[in-house]
């Protein structure tokens, strides 16, 4: 019994020592290797007064409604076709957590029939 603890004490020395040493060479590998010049972050931008550019105009066009189209073909299995077509998200506070909750509950009701 107290070869095994020994045995057990050694070799749990030994891995930690041989970790040990290799963050010991990252560390000096980031050190002498790594980039001098820290990259700026979003907030030392806005503490400069410098403005983060402005997202891209969310646009509804033909070829989104034809990938739309072609998804609800395919998850359906049948013809569909696409009557009306927005954008959720933080423009859109119009619905309430209620109404879209009722939407996932309707959604998910539906079963699928397996062929």
């Amino acid at each position: 019994m107290s070869e095994g603890l020994v045995l057990m004490a050694v070799g749990m020395v030994v891995v930690f020592a041989a970790l040990s040493l290799i963050l010991t060479a990252i560390m000096l590998m980031f050190r002498f290797l790594g980039d001098k010049e820290t990259p700026k972050t979003v907030e030392s931008e806005a503490e400069v007064g410098e403005e983060a550019p402005a997202p891209p105009e969310k646009q509804i066009d033909s070829h989104l409604i034809a990938i739309l189209t072609a998804a609800a073909t395919a998850a359906v299995g049948a013809r569909v076709r696409v009557y009306r077509v927005g954008f959720i998200g933080e423009e859109s506070r119009r619905d309430h957590s209620w109404v879209q909750q009722a939407r996932s509950e309707l959604h998910m009701s539906h079963k699928l029939k397996n062929y």
